[in-house]
């Protein structure tokens, strides 16, 4: 395996503690996308009054169009609403003045390319940074576009029309794909065999993604995201993976423990590399084969290469950047979704093959 378990700062930065844990409450666990502790935590910081409000996101449809929407959440009913990850690209950023904007602090859930735009945003208006108390960052192994959505709600004939809300993942492990109909119905797909499939191969990837070096957070309070191990799939509820990056992290956490909010055993920082493997070896690991291959495809890889690249690593390579180059041709991407599901399910494990060691 190339990852190096000697150095873990060097994937997930400074860090205090790392836990595998889930909200105490199932009311909350059911509609999450993994052990409910964003939300729980999210809740727990705005009721204590550490902040005055929380910055999070949630899908829906509007006039047949995927949108989402960013904003504030003051109230408990809101942070619930926006629950589950989103995987389809949005500008984030666009909403950050909504944060300038709210009278106090926020608590915001982010993407750690997020943070790092927070920054270079701040140099502007310095008020955006002094306004996050709390930054949480989720594992992102990255996202695609809003394309991939669409073509996968057209192979399953549904029409994008009849959709209210698209939640991404829910359940435990992988979970499903949950469509709330307008007419007050819900339609489930596989997650798996669906988003995950065409995602994972890297179909419609998107190219701000391509160059990140940056799959835990760095410079966030919080990290949270899945812990992809064969023995937590056994559990009977889904966890999530916290790393608490800082000691005012770990106090807060350590106060949720002790209040019986979640429940928590506290695990070695490589142990949650190990369920990340792949989204590691991918983004850290590959990097030097992306950027001289993609030349070859016309994407350029701004990032810095963190190790040298494997022969393996120069495979997938090649397979991500067809697939990139591939979503940039609509005729050819109506082909591709002609494909059976299982064939395209068998290849997406062939690449990812290359990238679990």
């Amino acid at each position: 395996m190339s990852i190096d378990f000697s150095n873990p700062q060097k994937y997930v930065g400074n860090f205090e503690n790392c836990y595998a844990a889930y909200s105490s409450d199932p009311v909350i666990r059911k509609d999450a996308a993994s052990g409910g502790i964003v939300t729980t935590l999210l809740i727990h910081l705005l009721k204590e009054g550490y902040v005055d409000g929380v910055f999070v996101s949630r899908q829906f449809v509007k006039n047949g169009k995927i949108a989402v929407e960013s904003f504030v959440a003051t109230k408990e009913n809101e942070i619930l609403d926006s629950r589950t990850s989103i995987y389809t690209y949005f500008s984030l950023e666009k909403s950050f003045d909504k944060i300038i904007k709210f009278d106090g602090k926020v608590a915001a859930v982010l993407l750690p390319c997020h943070i790092k735009m927070i920054e270079a945003i701040s140099r502007k208006k310095p008020q955006l940074k002094e306004k996050i108390k709390y930054k949480i960052a989720l594992f992102c192994g990255g996202v695609a576009d809003d394309k991939l959505m669409y073509k996968i709600l057209d192979k399953n004939k549904i029409n994008i029309n009849n959709v209210r809300r698209i939640y991404s993942r829910k359940g435990h492990w992988r979970g499903k794909t949950i469509l709330s109909m307008k007419d007050g119905t819900e339609k489930i797909i596989s997650y798996t065999k669906n988003w995950s499939t065409y995602k994972n191969a890297f179909f419609y990837s998107t190219a701000k993604c391509f160059s990140c070096l940056d799959h835990f957070g760095y410079d966030a309070d919080f990290s949270c995201g899945d812990i992809w191990l064969r023995e937590m799939k056994k559990k009977k509820i889904k966890h999530t993976a916290v790393i608490t990056k800082n000691k005012e992290a770990e106090k807060i956490f350590a106060e949720m423990i002790k209040k019986g909010l979640i429940k928590s055993t506290s695990v070695n920082v490589n142990f949650i590399l190990k369920g990340n493997k792949r989204a590691i070896i991918y983004k850290y690991h590959t990097a030097e084969a992306r950027k001289r291959l993609g030349k070859l495809f016309g994407f350029m890889h701004g990032g810095k290469s963190l190790s040298r690249s494997k022969w393996n690593h120069y495979i997938a390579s090649f397979f991500i950047l067809l697939n990139m180059k591939l979503s940039k041709d609509e005729k050819k991407m109506n082909y591709i979704f002609k494909i059976p599901k299982k064939l395209m399910y068998f290849y997406m494990v062939f690449i990812r093959i290359f990238i679990s060691f």
